[in-house]
């Protein structure tokens, strides 16, 4: 049995005038996002962003009070959407296998699409800055946590209907997997090699069948 998720869900129906205002506000985001990622936060000023998203720099602020609160919610509302692309993705599967076949071609896939996202993301994860403050804890933590206990669940099913080993804990696989794929992404996001990151899939993919797959 495939283990679905339980977050992310989609938004509802909005105003045509809140619908602009939400249109300027993804502007924002967007030019934010590709200077943060290009220029990182401290480099980046909010006429900067201003400059990238065509509008006054009094307009950026009737959105966001600061650019801390501007980077903040680029970070969280970023990866909630990726949250939920790759949730849609592993929901499709029909079997545990299924299940964690479907997490590593979301992290191919949704990586491409959101490179500045991913860029950004990647960076500040590998760095102090979020190791240990509350946004940290109480934006980005639990949704990745959600990520790793969704795919707990999904070993321990696997283990339960004797397709995965069962001499490992389903947390121990779970770190493992997310462990390879991120070794892999970031091997790529520094084109040390120059390949596509989808031409990692199948070797990913056979060295978590030969980890976690009952001989």
């Amino acid at each position: 049995m495939a283990v679905k998720a339980e977050g992310c869900e989609g938004k509802k129906g909005v105003s045509r005038r809140e619908r602009e205002r939400q249109r300027h506000r993804e502007e924002i985001l967007a030019g934010a996002e590709r200077l943060f990622a290009e220029k990182g936060f401290h480099a980046t000023t909010m006429e900067d962003v201003a400059a990238a998203a065509e509008f006054a720099v009094g307009t950026i602020y009737n959105f966001f009070a600061s650019k801390e609160q501007l980077y903040h919610t680029l970070i969280g509302e970023r990866f909630a959407e990726v949250c939920q692309a790759g949730h849609a993705m592993m929901d499709e599967a029909t079997d545990p296998v299924g299940v964690i076949r479907a997490f590593v071609e979301a992290k191919v896939r949704l990586a491409p699409e959101r490179l500045s996202f991913v860029k950004l993301y990647t960076r500040d994860r590998m760095s102090d800055r979020f190791a240990n403050n509350a946004f940290w804890r109480d934006t980005v933590g639990p949704l990745y946590m959600e990520w790793m206990e969704r795919l707990v669940a999904t070993f321990a099913a696997g283990i339960e209907e004797g397709v995965f080993r069962g001499d490992v804990e389903p947390v121990d696989m779970a770190i493992a997997i997310d462990g390879l794929t991120d070794g892999f992404m970031y091997d790529w996001l520094t084109d040390a090699r120059g390949y596509a990151f989808a031409d990692k899939l199948e070797a990913m993919w056979q060295l978590v069948l030969g980890g976690v797959r009952r001989k």
